[in-house]
Order: C-alpha cells, then structure tokens, then sequence
C-alpha cells in the first residue's frame, strides 16, 4: 500500500512514510528530502535534473510493477548527477505467454480501498500488456482524503536478428489533502481533527519510452526515445504558521538514451572483458510560480484551524529550461575468476535557461534574481573490484 512497506525490506535503506504515498528516502545517509537519489522506470528517469520530488514514487505504479531494483551509494559515473545516494529502478511488466487477466480488490479501515486490473496477452511477435490502478482513502483524520489512479499500458515486439522494440506509456493522478502534524496534545487523544483542511496536493504525470534494441553473439546496442510531462499543484501545510504559499510546478522534457556494449575477450565460455559506452541527452523546459496567501482561521491555540486561503501577490514566477548531455564510458574485466574490475567514467555538460516574469529585486525575505543562462561541466571517474570467496561470500569495494 506504500512504498516503504517493501523498499524497507532492503538492507541499508529507509524509507518514511508521509501522507498518501509520500515519502523521503534514506540510502546509507539520513532521511532527507534534499535531490540526493534518481528514480527510474525501466532506466529512464521519471524527472528531469532541477525537477525533483522526493515524494516520486507517487507518480510510479509500484503496486503492479514487474520488480524493483535498489543500487546504494552513489552512481554518477552511469547514472548522472542526480544519483548522489542511490538509484531505484521500477520495472514494468511484459505482457503474460499467454492471454490473461487479473483482478484483485483490498478493503480496509478509513475508507481504505484499492482496485489492481491487468490483462494482455501475446499474438505472434507482438505482446501488449495493460494495468490499472485505483486507490483511495478517507483517512482516520477530518478532511484528509487520498485519491489515487495510475495506467501502464506497455507493447513489445521481437524482431529478426536479436532485435527488440519496448514502448511504455504511463500516466498516474494523486489527488490528496494535507494535515498538519499533531502536538503532544493530539497525539495522546488521536484527535481526528485536521487543522489545516485548506492544504492540498494534485500530481499530474505521463511518461512515454521507445526502446529500440539489437542483440548480437557479442554485443548489443540501444536507442531510447522518451518524453515526459509533469505537473504539480501543492498548497504546502508545513509552511501555513510561518509562510503561506501556492506553488504550482510545470515540466516538459524530451530526450533520449544512447547505449552500447561490446564482449572484447572470453575465457571458459564467459565474457572476461566487456566495454560500454553510452551518452543521455534531455531537453526539459519548465516553470515554476509560488504565490503568497493570505490564511483565513477559525479558533486559537491549539484548536486554531486554517480554514481557507487567498492568494495576494506573487512572490515568483519564472520559465526555465534545462539541458543534458553527458557522455559516459565503463571497462569490466575480469582478470582471474571470481575478481571483477570495473572502472568507468562519464562527463556531464548540463546548464539551464532562466527568465522571471517579475521584476528582479535583491532586497527583502523574497529576492527574485535576474534573467540569466548557466552552465556546467563535470568529469564523474569510478573505479570499483568485486572477489567472490566462495557462492556465500563475496567482497566488493568501490571509490565513486
């Protein structure tokens, strides 16, 4: 029913649970919101650089998805810069062998409910796959309702000559409201009363992937168009006692993925040295607007409720527009058996267009900087050995 639920499972990995399925992650680190880790789906980012969520795998169907894969410590050097802790990778399902469905329905406490539908099936080289998701709840407190439905519909296709065509397309919808957190008062009684009835989350995201792929006695290689869309409207509850505001988020992105391997050496029937390059390439324009209200209150102290709200002015708002590319390399030998070396590399060219569409001001609690265009460029080296003992015990270090 959350994410935490099974990432928690994972050997050095935390991860809190928050209102609906929101979440902040902890990988060998302390819990924080802070862009420390990439969330991918199939090895596509969900979000473009600049854009993350901590809460984003809300906008992933976890529930029906074929497997999670959790890579700890940082991953720059294949992944980018946003894999500063660690990686989760969602896999989605292919369809089944042969024609099916499945339904499964869940019922709980607090108007919890849930309904999982998929069905798809194989026709000659082709197989389509289709799942649906609809989750809501009530909630055990006053007003704070989680409405949720997320749709993966995915086609494969075999081809002649070891090639592969995988196309997804998902979309999910998170409606929720906020509550803020109780006090000693409320925890001790359980009140059920919401003080911040006004606060509210609406997630809008729909993902698209092509990935075109051909498999050979020594190597393969990969072309990976995608695009995204992301929408986010947050009335945010934490900041209702100190700095009212509505934020509404906008990001667009298109890219693609460029990746091959080649087998160089072979010992026993295995491959003892293997090389990888690829590069990712990402084009995301976006916006950003937060504008500041003015609360609405009923009663004092400890049973004040924030009732309703009016925006008065803006207090930002701005179009940006980021871009990627970034070249990357990995070498994996294998020099006795059991000992595996890898060392790779990769060079980040990334920068971002800004343009407010306020007057630039340096001065007071809200300053809004200029129009301005930077860039960026970094050289992310790894090196890494991993001895199997024996088939319990295995040794693995890396320098990241």
């Amino acid at each position: 029913a959350h994410p935490a639920q099974i990432l928690k499972r994972v050997p050095g990995v935390y991860v809190s649970q928050l209102s609906g399925e929101g979440h902040s992650m902890a990988i060998r680190q302390p819990i924080t919101t802070r862009p420390m880790y990439l969330y991918l789906e199939d090895g596509i980012p969900t979000r473009a650089t600049g854009f993350f969520n901590h809460n984003a795998l809300y906008e992933v169907n976890i529930p029906q998805s074929g497997g999670i894969e959790v890579l700890k410590g940082p991953g720059t050097a294949l992944y980018g810069s946003d894999a500063i802790g660690g990686v989760v990778n969602v896999l989605t399902r292919p369809a089944p062998a042969t024609p099916g469905g499945e339904l499964s329905t869940e019922g709980g406490s607090y108007g919890y409910q849930r309904l999982l539908a998929s069905g798809g099936g194989m026709r000659g080289r082709d197989g389509v796959r289709a799942d649906l998701n609809l989750t809501r709840m009530q909630g055990w407190r006053q007003d704070n309702a989680y409405d949720r439905q997320s749709a993966t519909l995915r086609w494969d296709h075999v081809g002649d000559d070891g090639l592969s065509i995988r196309t997804v397309v998902t979309g999910t919808r998170v409606d929720q409201n906020d509550a803020l957190p109780l006090d000693t008062l409320g925890f001790r009684t359980r009140s059920a009363v919401n003080r911040s009835p006004l606060a509210y989350r609406e997630v809008r995201s729909l993902r698209a992937s092509t990935a075109i792929e051909r498999q050979s006695a020594r190597g393969s290689w990969s072309v990976t168009p995608y695009a995204r869309h992301n929408v986010l409207d947050l009335l945010p509850n934490w900041q209702l006692t100190f700095d009212p505001q509505r934020w509404s988020t906008r990001n667009q992105s298109f890219g693609v993925l460029l990746k091959a391997r080649r087998d160089l050496a072979a010992r026993d029937g295995r491959t003892v040295a293997r090389a990888i390059v690829g590069a990712d390439l990402d084009l995301s324009p976006g916006s950003y607007r937060a504008d500041s209200l003015r609360l609405f209150r009923t009663g004092t102290g400890a049973a004040l409720v924030f009732d309703s709200a009016q925006a008065t002015r803006p207090l930002y708002d701005y179009d940006v527009t980021y871009r990627q590319a970034s070249p990357y390399a990995q070498l994996e030998v294998e020099p006795a058996r059991g000992l595996k070396l890898d060392l790779g590399v990769r060079y980040d060219v990334a920068g971002y267009a800004y343009r407010t569409d306020l007057a630039p001001t340096q001065t007071g609690r809200w300053r809004v900087p200029g129009d301005t265009t930077l860039a960026y460029a970094r050289l992310s080296p790894k090196v890494g050995a991993t001895w199997e003992l024996s088939p319990a015990v295995a040794l693995y270090g890396s320098w990241r």
